[in-house]
């Protein structure tokens, strides 16, 4: 037995039918807000986000929603495939990468923990300046050299991941 409303949205239905109207467009207008590229350098898959900038955290926990992590330049070859990459596209961003000391008196690549390198290092960097700056970003000059800052500030990011 059809309610009182079933039999009205059966009654408005054949209505709107009858009267050989088509149906409105209802579906959702979608702007690309794509925000970042992807690109495979050697055997790891990089997601570089350079226009919705993030705190450390959020960066941290957008990458892992995807199956990534932020970048660690934990080899040569990655530092120099990725300074290549972005120099080939006039980037000039400062982006997070993985390096922290939250966890550790030192600066270490998370999740693997193995220490920053020291030459990746702007020099006098990291000095914790206001005792607030542990998370590390890179990008400095023309060298792109790192820099600690405070975890809080909204920046550019880069996930990856390696592919087996």
């Amino acid at each position: 037995m059809l309610t009182q409303c079933g039999i009205l949205s059966v009654i408005l239905g054949l209505i709107y039918i009858s009267a050989g109207s088509e149906a409105p467009d209802v579906s959702p207008k979608f702007v690309n807000i794509a925000p970042a590229s992807q690109v495979l350098l050697g055997n790891t898959l990089y997601f570089i986000e350079n226009k919705v900038p993030m705190h450390w955290f959020g960066a941290r926990k957008f990458c892992e929603g995807m199956g990534y992590n932020l970048i660690s330049l934990d080899t040569t070859e990655k530092v120099e495939a990725i300074k290549t990459y972005l120099d080939s596209q006039r980037d000039k961003n400062i982006y997070w990468t993985s390096g922290n000391d939250l966890l550790t008196p030192d600066h270490v690549w998370f999740p693997s923990g193995k220490p920053v390198a020291s030459e990746l290092w702007h020099p006098n960097e990291p000095n914790n300046y206001g005792g607030i700056e542990h998370c590390d970003n890179f990008g400095h000059g023309p060298s792109r050299l790192m820099n600690d800052l405070d975890c809080t500030h909204k920046q550019n990011y880069i996930c990856e991941r390696t592919l087996k």
